[in-house]
């Protein structure tokens, strides 16, 4: 499948993760805002941080306010509202592309954070970015 297109008019939502080296859990941070598109596992980004799982599980949530897996979830979506508002792109391909295999997966996820579904939040932004003409 292609890349897609993005459109000429389009303003990125802001996706940023700020990766605070004061926090013991940054490597964490870092490596899911570069790997967000891939399975990432709990193992992983806690060896990353030099602890156990255990204690990469007690941490992370005290210094984000969210698990690793909630952090991952929240990331992956807010890079779907990026391609859902500057690209034209199906939505099976967008849930693919920010590391959901399930479409239908991606779709729960998607209303359960942002209250619309994916196909929903493109109709929204085609409508509040319409564009009228007043007759005189």
């Amino acid at each position: 499948m292609s890349e897609p297109v993005v459109r000429q008019d389009a303003q990125p939502l802001m996706v940023k993760l700020v990766v605070d080296k004061k926090f013991r859990t940054h490597n964490a941070v870092k490596y899911i805002v570069e790997n967000y598109h891939q399975k990432i596992f709990v193992k992983k980004l806690a060896s990353l941080c030099y602890m156990s799982e255990s204690n990469f599980s007690r941490v992370f949530p005290s210094e984000h306010g969210v698990t690793a897996q909630g952090l991952i979830k929240r990331y992956r979506i807010e890079v779907a509202k990026n391609l859902l508002y500057s690209t034209q792109t199906k939505i099976s391909y967008i849930a693919r592309k920010t590391g959901f295999q399930d479409v239908s997966y991606f779709v729960r996820t998607f209303k359960s954070l942002t209250g619309k579904t994916p196909s929903e939040f493109r109709e929204n932004i085609l409508l509040t970015n319409t564009h009228h003409v007043t007759l005189l």
